[in-house]
């Protein structure tokens, strides 16, 4: 009895796992929409993510408040940990006001960034967001801030 019990609870086990395993696959899903990457977070929502080299080479970026991919539209959220760290020549971002966090280390190292505006939405900005910016003088930031 005790080995049917067994061999029954690691196939629910396993079933448990595929399950989850298959719903957290589809919502880390990585896509590209016009010139930047998103992580699919929810059937409804995206947040821009690391583009390695391709991002190195951005002067601007405009972050879009939302996409479409497929058959499906996305509002972006938020802004990954370290989603544009060490894009040397990124001078200008435009955020929309549909970001409501900016993670950490998202910015770390824009040598060539001056100025930014957060918007009124974001309620949080991770730790380091704008580490090793040499050129940043001017951050405007709302009184919405939570957590920085």
């Amino acid at each position: 009895i005790f080995l049917r019990f067994f061999k029954n609870m690691k196939t629910k086990l396993f079933i448990i796992f595929i399950v989850l395993m298959t719903n957290g696959a589809l919502l880390a899903q990585r896509i590209k929409v016009d010139s930047l990457y998103y992580d699919i977070t929810s059937s409804t929502t995206v947040s821009v993510t690391f583009g390695g080299r391709e991002y190195s080479s951005y002067k601007e970026v405009t972050i879009p408040s939302s996409i479409v991919y497929g058959d499906s539209t996305y509002r972006v959220t938020s802004i990954h940990s370290s989603a544009f760290a060490q894009c040397y020549s990124l001078s200008q971002v435009t955020i929309p006001n549909t970001i409501i966090s900016i993670g950490s280390n998202a910015f770390e190292q824009c040598v060539s960034l001056r100025a930014i505006v957060i918007p009124n939405s974001v309620e949080s900005i991770g730790i380091f967001a704008f580490n090793a910016c040499s050129s940043l003088e001017t951050i405007v930031i709302s009184n919405n801030i939570q957590t920085i």
